[in-house]
């Protein structure tokens, strides 16, 4: 697949096609598919319950999520190849993360 070239736009880089929006909806479409469950917060004090009103599932490689992956690890690997030169020995799993405004979270 032929992409644009990365370019850094301040302390961020920015990669038009990197993924693609076709990558993304397939993405989109199977983490909609999961259930998904209330994210928790690793430090519990109830004036943060009303900051992270988000729903989760965990995307673990498998034959439905191998393409996800691999083409996630070659963005990674270009871009840390090209910019960082970071000794990555792999990807975790997957976080799928919804959002909803409606509901006031961040």
């Amino acid at each position: 697949m032929n992409l644009s070239v990365p370019v850094v736009l301040g302390p961020f880089l920015g990669w038009e096609g990197a993924p693609t929006p076709a990558e993304v909806d397939a993405i989109i479409a199977y983490g909609d598919a999961q259930i998904l469950e209330k994210a928790q917060i690793a430090v519990q004090r109830d004036d943060l319950e009303a900051v992270r009103i988000t729903h989760l599932a965990w995307l673990e490689r498998n034959a439905q999520t191998q393409e996800f992956y691999d083409r996630l690890e070659q963005i990674v690997l270009r871009l840390n190849t090209q910019f960082y030169r970071f000794a990555l020995t792999g990807l975790e799993n997957l976080q799928y993360t919804v959002y909803d405004g409606k509901e006031g979270g961040h």
